[in-house]
């Protein structure tokens, strides 16, 4: 069974968590939803979410795809905690998919993983992606980077998750 994990903080961006944790258990994964700390997080648009566990007791490098929504203060958030930036790290020299969209690309910046790759984001944050060539299309793979813009591509982004790991075929069926 394919594993996710999807970082959670205050100011998460509640359509693109729960559009791909959702997907991604339609899909039959085992997805886990993690929060910084311990208790419920208050999302960018007030909905409240409980994170399944808190980072410090998840073993991170059991999963297969790391996601990374957007919201800004949520980015802002993992982008200042050491756990996530390493985390990111780790994963992406292990191979595995990672992947972030709108904001979320910049905690993939922070952790200094985006040298020579191409992504998408939001058009907000796009001329704060320094380390990258950004390219306004609405879901873009580079290697095991996966990016896509923001809300209104959240299911595309989370069908792409899909298609990277078990086939278009299975993306297509499950959409």
């Amino acid at each position: 069974m394919n594993k996710a994990l999807v970082f959670l903080a205050d100011g998460t961006e509640e359509i693109e968590a729960v559009t791909v944790i959702d997907t991604l258990r339609r899909a039959k994964w085992d997805v886990t939803s993690v929060g910084l700390w311990r208790g419920s997080i208050k999302a960018s648009r007030g909905v409240v979410l409980t994170p399944d566990e808190v980072l410090d007791s998840c073993r991170v490098d059991g999963f297969d795809v790391l996601v990374i929504p957007g919201g800004r203060r949520g980015v802002d958030a993992l982008c200042a905690d050491e756990r996530v930036l390493e985390a990111v790290r780790r994963h992406v020299e292990a191979g595995k998919l990672t992947a972030a969209l709108c904001a979320g690309p910049l905690v993939l910046q922070k952790a200094g993983i985006l040298r020579g790759r191409t992504v998408t984001s939001h058009p907000s944050v796009a001329r704060e992606i320094s380390a990258a060539r950004h390219v306004d299309q609405r879901v873009v793979l580079d290697g095991n980077i996966l990016t896509s813009q923001g809300p209104g591509t959240s299911l595309d982004f989370a069908l792409a998750i899909v298609a990277e790991v078990e086939g278009a075929t299975r993306a297509d069926a499950l959409a």
